[in-house]
């Protein structure tokens, strides 16, 4: 095949022709790569869908989406979820997630059965798109189309894209829209249209995304708009003048796509001032810390898989032909000053910490925006090989110093076995071949060096550890055994006719109540709401939020609780011969509907003196308000922190204590594998029916790095170091041990500890709980009658039998969204037991309605419909005047 060149005597027909032959042949050379890269999923028989975020999230909200849009064209329109979590608004809980992304609109058309298929088709799609706008992007400085095509490979393929994409498909998006948004900036900036659709229609599918990637989208673009001008200026190119119109007409653009997404934008920035995402406290650094991270083993880990991928460590990690390509466009490329300054920018920008802090909110540090400094690498290294920069002696010298230093730190920091050899071996002879290769200057040739760099990388990133590779394909679901998991997690479980129930499962994915449409407990999503966060806090359910604030975990199996949330079925555990705690599935003995009546109340503040499980048990006493006001307690009886003294089955147990494998240095001690602390429990009265025994561990924290699964008898909990990014504290744990053993000593639970770690643990206590059974007898007294679920709508009827005015309490998460009417009238919802809704009814019989609509939702849609209108009457008026794209 020869070289196709653009000489100046090229007509137009023929760079068109040249042109639509790239999109053949990056579509044919993406699919031999994509296919090698992931043999090692088929050879393994493993599916695109990870153990974790994905089988956890991705997946059960694609099924979710596509059950949502089919349900759309038969009229319906659910606003509140009762499947997500405890219930939630549908567009924050999974805008994040996918809600509004345009690739997931292929999960209408297939079956749940087969939704696994439809989500590997989309992902391969949102790999293919990720080189497509990188070529949009990169034709306006790199003009021979072969190293238009090697830099969107390189992009797609990035071992950023691979670990990211793979792990949460939304983090490819932003892949897929930058380099539109800065195409359609260069094209404002030059003039050459009037009107960007590029840019528009990027933020606009970005803006239906959510706020986090648009967020930083944006925050690169004011910079990248910032440095050319400044260039531009500096070279006398353009006045100050023509810069500050360029810079109103993008931002005006800019905003106008993004309110074209408004429609789900606006919802979901309410959503998440109102979510547990703001519970994040805002990262404090000394100056020193703000600029290098105090991990100074970050930078050392980071040289160590500049060349050599370890996904698990580091996402930096480009090919080498890159780290070449940068060394060569630094030091010889004068004719693109304002790609290198950003280039420069960028690549500096990666090693400050507070940059990583911005990009995330000011919260924990991330790096889920290194796809810019990436992007930016990858066009600097074409742009060198398209204006035929040749690698001299200076420019080997300075590569192979740095990529032997980045080699040899690999070998330092690495266990020395066969894999390791195979990777040094393997980027040896890249490093001596790749500068051979680039000043052959033959685009053939350099396309057949990228296919073969990316093959190297993709196998090093999937294959297995014995062969050099990390393994990474090793931790997802295997073919088909996603929804079969879920399917078979809740398999024996038949529901209650007629009656609102929940199901308190996590054996599988969290997110199974979206596939198997159940009313569940457990939630993995990061715009949770903060009411329902708060009432996991509050009552220090564990296993549960202890990990971080947007995970529910299940109710630890805790009856009071269960029986306040309606759930009719929960998650309990049995430990095998080997200790091994397997779960199991059991339907509770008493359930309360989703509405019933409290003649009394408890404010907060006295609330707060309560133990967690005293806090369980008065809840079903009295209804917990966060203040008084004409429209809740009114008229009703007041307790007090000392009134439940009257109700109080708590008894604290004497314990002894059996230490195995624990060493202590003061009021520290390290744990070897299978170390364990034996609690014997000494003056246990007789034990009733359902009485319950909660462990307190105070002051209980992991000291090393990471995190930690502790088992506490039957049940397991998550430490994680007070510097971790996901830390929220306190370190104060309860957990419901429901499986107490016997021996010769007597009855116990062990405490277990399955690594060498070093903790501080300050005390741990036993209480025995007995139920409140005559509180739940009770509450059933007085219930919503003739229940009615519509969509976005709960209607019924209560009758209040009483002299006094009472509170109607329903378990379903508050929210500015709900509406309440009482005999047609509406009233206030008063925020009740932390997260849930109460209206205050005086005697009498009532109709009672709720109703929801997503807040912001009519506004977003205002929005998005004039930016509609507003984009169609500049495209027609500038489309005559030939001006837009």
């Amino acid at each position: 095949m020869k070289i196709l060149k653009f000489q100046d005597k090229s007509t137009e027909r023929v760079k068109e022709k040249c042109v639509k032959n790239l999109w053949l042949i990056y579509s044919g050379l993406f699919l031999i790569i994509w296919s090698i890269i992931t043999l090692p999923f088929v050879l393994r028989g493993n599916s695109l869908i990870g153990e974790a975020d994905s089988f956890n999230q991705s997946f059960p909200v694609f099924v979710y989406i596509g059950e949502y849009i089919r349900q759309i064209f038969q009229g319906n329109l659910t606003m509140f979820d009762f499947r997500l979590g405890l219930g939630d608004d549908v567009i924050t809980a999974l805008n994040w997630h996918g809600f509004g992304d345009i690739f997931q609109i292929i999960s209408a058309f297939v079956s749940k059965e087969h939704a696994e298929i439809a989500y590997e088709i989309v992902m391969t799609l949102k790999y293919y798109f990720c080189g497509i706008s990188f070529m949009v992007y990169c034709r306006s400085y790199v003009k021979n189309p072969f190293y238009q095509l090697s830099g969107a490979l390189l992009y797609s393929f990035s071992i950023f894209s691979l670990f990211w994409g793979l792990n949460c498909w939304m983090f490819l998006n932003p892949m897929i829209t930058l380099p539109l948004i800065l195409h359609g900036i260069d094209q404002l900036l030059e003039r050459r249209k009037e009107l960007s659709l590029f840019m528009i229609i990027a933020l606009f599918i970005q803006a239906l995304n959510g706020f986090y990637y648009l967020y930083m989208e944006i925050i690169i673009a004011a910079i990248y708009v910032l440095i050319i001008l400044a260039v531009c200026l500096g070279q006398c190119k353009i006045t100050f003048k023509y810069a500050v119109s360029r810079i109103m007409v993008i931002a005006g653009e800019g905003l106008l796509g993004v309110s074209l997404g408004a429609i789900l934008f606006v919802p979901s920035i309410i959503g998440f001032l109102t979510s547990s995402r703001t519970d994040d406290v805002l990262l404090e650094r000394s100056v020193i810390n703000a600029f290098v991270f105090e991990d100074y083993g970050y930078y050392l880990r980071s040289l160590a898989h500049l060349l050599i991928p370890n996904v698990y460590v580091s996402v930096i990690t480009s090919s080498s032909i890159v780290l070449l390509g940068l060394v060569v466009f630094l030091l010889n490329s004068k004719s693109t000053m304002k790609i290198k300054i950003l280039t420069v920018f960028w690549s500096v920008a990666f090693w400050i910490p507070i940059v990583g802090n911005l990009m995330n909110g000011f919260s924990y540090w991330t790096d889920r925006w290194y796809f810019v400094v990436l992007m930016f690498l990858v066009l600097g290294t074409m742009i060198a090989i398209d204006e035929g920069k040749m690698v001299g002696k200076r420019e080997v010298i300075i590569f192979e110093v740095i990529a032997a230093t980045s080699i040899l730190t690999h070998i330092w920091f690495s266990e020395k076995t066969m894999g390791l050899v195979i990777q040094v071996v393997v980027f040896v002879l890249e490093i001596i071949i790749v500068p051979f290769l680039w000043n052959r200057n033959d685009g053939k040739v350099f396309v057949l060096l990228i296919v073969t760099l990316l093959v190297i990388n993709g196998a090093l990133t999937f294959g297995p550890k014995a062969l050099g590779g990390c393994g990474y394909s090793a931790g997802f679901k295997g073919k088909g055994d996603s929804y079969r998991e879920i399917s078979e997690s809740v398999r024996n479980i038949a529901g209650t006719d007629g009656q609102f129930e929940r199901w308190d499962i996590y054996e599988s994915s969290l997110g199974s109540s979206l596939v198997k449409d159940y009313y569940g407990t457990a939630e993995y999503f990061s715009m949770l709401n903060s009411y329902t966060s708060e009432f996991y806090r509050e009552l220090y359910i564990s296993p549960g939020v202890r990990s971080v604030t947007w995970v529910l975990k299940g109710l630890d199996g805790r009856i009071e609780i269960e029986s306040l949330l309606s759930t009719a079925w929960y998650m309990d555990f049995e430990t095998d011969a080997g200790g091994q705690a397997n779960a199991f599935i059991q339907k509770t003995e008493e359930i309360l509907p989703l509405g019933f009546m409290y003649d009394q109340y408890m404010l907060r503040e006295e609330f707060n003196k309560l133990n967690a499980i005293e806090r369980s048990s008065v809840m079903l006493e009295c209804i917990i308000l966060d203040e008084l006001s004409k429209n809740s307690g009114g008229g009703m009886k007041e307790l007090t922190a000392a009134d439940i003294l009257k109700y109080d089955g708590d008894e604290e147990i004497n314990i002894k204590l059996r230490e195995t494998g624990l060493e202590y240095a003061g009021n520290q001690f390290t744990t070897c594998n299978q170390a364990r602390i034996r609690v014997y429990l000494q003056n246990m009265n007789q034990a009733q029916h359902n009485d319950e025994y909660y462990v307190k561990l105070s002051d209980f924290c992991l000291l090393d790095e990471g995190t930690q699964d502790i088992f506490v008898g039957n049940k397991n909990i998550q430490l994680r170091n007070r510097e971790d990014d996901y830390y929220i504290g306190p370190d104060e744990f309860w957990v419901n041990v429901t499986e107490l053993k016997e021996d010769e000593e007597g009855t116990y639970f062990d405490i277990i500890f399955n690594e060498n770690k070093s903790y501080t643990l300050g005390n741990i206590q036993v209480y025995q709980h007995s139920v409140n059974r005559e509180a739940i007898e009770d509450r059933k007294c007085n219930t919503l009658q003739n229940v009615v679920f519509e969509p976005n709508r709960i209607t019924g009827n209560i009758v209040v039998d009483s002299e006094a005015p009472q509170a109607l309490f329903l378990s379903v998460p508050y929210s500015k969204g709900w509406k309440a009417y009482i005999d047609g009238i509406e009233t206030e919802i008063n925020k009740a037991n932390i997260a849930f809704m109460s209206v205050y009814l005086e005697p009498g019989e009532h109709e009672v309605v709720f109703s929801y609509r997503t807040p912001g939702l009519r506004e977003g849609c205002l929005i998005s419909i004039i930016a509609l209108i507003v984009l169609v009457i500049v495209v027609y008026k500038l489309y005559r005047k030939k001006m837009v794209v």
